[in-house]
């Protein structure tokens, strides 16, 4: 059996279409699963992104539900401050009544017993 150089090459050439043939195929599965992927990929992003704005937004809600909370215990605290402190004066100004009546019954009695020292002689 003869065969020709160019059958030869034409079932080379055969062969090698075939070969590119199939190779584009899987190029356009390989491209095409590619795509697939990245547009899952932009999906995933996606819900991330939604997520992420959820999250910040519940971070700037809970700084003012923080700030509106803690304004209210800060007010607590400076009334129960200030009913310590007005109960503490008040404390005081009787104690230092007190002082100055015992002061002023000390002087009364170091005039009367001095008097009477000085009646005695």
């Amino acid at each position: 059996m003869e065969v020709s150089l160019g059958e030869v090459i034409s079932g080379v050439l055969v062969l090698l279409s075939g070969y590119l043939f199939t190779a584009s195929i899987r190029q356009g599965r390989d491209l095409a699963k590619l795509q697939v992927k990245e547009q899952v990929d932009a999906d995933n992003v996606a819900v991330l992104q939604g997520e992420v704005a959820s999250v910040d937004r519940r971070i700037a809600d809970s700084r003012h539900a923080i700030r509106t909370e803690m304004a209210v215990v800060v007010a607590q605290v400076e009334d129960r401050i200030d009913a310590r402190f007005q109960e503490l004066r008040t404390q005081l100004e009787t104690r230092a009544t007190e002082l100055r009546e015992g002061q002023e019954a000390i002087r009364r009695w170091l005039e009367a017993d001095h008097n009477r020292r000085k009646g005695e002689l």
